[in-house]
């Protein structure tokens, strides 16, 4: 009954690329929208309309993400 390390290692950076994913979708719109805050002077709506697409894009693509994995494990998928 010995474990697969190298499996449990997978498991572990496929997490932490997630992570990183969803953690770029959401600060990479509010980064573009404070540069264009300073750029055209629109603030505060770059910043909120960048905050806003971020939250909602990146909560979107993980609740993708969880239902295919979700799929994945159902027997016949």
């Amino acid at each position: 009954m010995s474990r697969d390390p190298g499996k449990d290692r997978r498991v572990d950076y496929r997490g932490l690329a997630l992570a990183g994913t969803a953690v770029g979708e959401i600060v990479a719109p509010i980064l573009i929208g404070v540069w264009l805050d300073g750029r055209y002077g629109w603030a505060p709506w770059g910043l909120a309309v960048g905050a806003t697409l971020g939250f909602v894009g990146g909560i979107a693509h993980l609740i993708v993400i969880a239902w295919r994995e979700n799929k994945k494990g159902e027997p016949g998928a």
